[in-house]
């Protein structure tokens, strides 16, 4: 990868916005924009993120010291947050915002009480925008985003992360999917969803998600959690909860498919390990044969996924899903929910794995052991998946789409013809 911009142009000034953000911050949308913003900043431009003192979306209390830092060459700027979530009006504004989805005092309310209110932040973006070459977005549906691109309009683009859920449907989200110069998505799905909610007025787009991260290298030395062969669940809870029941299955028959291991050998499904990475769950603790990890480091990650069997991604709402990307790279299958256009594209594109009903967890539970009994077969998706990253996924298309961007709304230039290497008709992946 490219580690400077070149001499002869100079550096972009890029102004990254998100509710968290951080080393200490888990979470697939903030793992992307700080990847995107530490790869800008090794090109040698002058990236600035502009966040809250949270730690957790699930409260938006004020966890981190108010104020400026810096975190490998990205300075950091923390506001603190006035409101944060406000539990159950969150989610009874949401429901009715849904439902009433054209009634735009709705949308604005449950805008506020999913949070973060944060003022400050929000009265700094009008000058950050007159002195910046480009202000970036992270995730549509936050308040930060909604509020925010409402003050910087055509200096912004946005990161949209949008999943199939009915608030993408509210008129406050259609509003805000035209109101940036730019919309950097992840896949044709998302941007498919986002054509059928906007009735094609959205703002342009492009087709740029992330690039390629190289595993680490097996370590010898590292102890896995289990002895056993396992799949492994990285993520938080609330969306890896479909495997719960799947799982429960999987242990309760003695009639499927054993599972090939190296060496001629089979393992039965009651000799298979899940093993967790994320937040801790009671419903899992509850299940036989399950190892909860917590959360770990970079190193224990990648060796836990070199380890495992599988990768599992149960989520029904996914605009990319990294973590099928840190599979494939160290040539690992996938098992990902059917119910998941995102996901099932990838594995369709890749053929890195296989999707399967979650919904129905005795039919699941025969698909999964059916899906990854072979050997050869595992290994087949694994080379797959490997491959469509190396072929997809590569930093320098990524960083070079957010440069054009932050030329096109300095330059004035036009948009479209600005970022069309990268527009979704012409990604050619279908």
């Amino acid at each position: 990868m490219r580690e400077s911009t070149r001499a002869d142009l100079p550096p972009l000034r890029f102004t990254f916005v998100i509710g968290r953000y951080g080393a200490e911050i888990l979470g697939g949308g903030e793992k992307h924009a700080r990847d995107v913003a530490e790869r800008l900043a090794g090109r040698g431009h002058d990236v600035r993120v502009l966040t809250t003192c949270a730690t957790s979306y699930a409260t938006w209390s004020n966890d981190l010291r108010i104020g400026r830092s810096t975190l490998s060459g990205v300075e950091i700027v923390r506001a603190p947050v006035l409101i944060g979530r406000l539990r159950p009006f969150d989610d009874v504004t949401k429901w009715l915002a849904s439902q009433l989805r054209g009634v735009r005092a709705l949308g604005r309310l449950w805008a506020v009480a999913q949070g973060p209110t944060v003022p400050s932040l929000l009265d700094r973006l009008p000058a950050e925008a007159a002195s910046r070459d480009l202000l970036v977005f992270f995730s549509l549906l936050s308040g930060l985003t909604f509020n925010g691109l409402a003050r910087v309009g055509q200096k912004s683009a946005l990161v949209p992360l949008v999943h199939e859920e009915p608030p993408i449907y509210t008129r406050i989200a259609r509003e805000t999917l035209a109101r940036p110069a730019a919309l950097l998505v992840n896949t044709e799905e998302e941007w498919r969803r986002i054509a059928r909610v906007t009735g094609g007025a959205a703002a342009p787009g492009a087709v740029v998600a992330v690039g390629r991260e190289e595993p680490a290298p097996v370590d010898p030395a590292f102890a896995p959690p289990t002895r056993r062969p396992y799949l492994l669940i990285l993520g938080r809870a609330g969306k890896t909860r479909p495997m719960i029941s799947v799982w429960r299955a999987l242990q309760a028959r003695t009639d499927l498919p054993p599972i090939e291991l190296a060496g001629g050998r089979r393992a039965a499904w009651s000799e298979v390990e899940l093993v967790t990475v994320g937040e801790p769950s009671a419903m899992y603790a509850r299940l036989p044969n399950v190892t909860q990890l917590e959360f770990v480091d970079d190193r224990t990650r990648w060796q836990l996924v070199r380890g495992a069997t599988a990768l599992v991604n149960p989520s029904r709402y996914e605009s990319l899903s990294l973590v099928l990307l840190e599979a494939w790279s160290c040539g690992l299958p996938v098992v990902v929910n059917r119910r998941c256009d995102v996901t099932v594209g990838q594995c369709r594109r890749s053929g890195g794995g296989i999707a399967i009903d979650f919904d129905d967890p005795a039919r699941g539970a025969i698909a999964l052991a059916e899906g990854l009994a072979s050997l050869d077969k595992r290994a087949a998706m694994g080379a797959g998946g490997d491959a469509y990253t190396r072929a997809r996924y590569d930093w320098d298309r990524v960083l070079d789409a957010y440069e054009a961007t932050a030329r096109a709304t300095r330059d004035g230039a036009p948009m479209r013809e600005a970022i069309a290497r990268w527009a979704p008709e012409a990604a050619g992946d279908e």
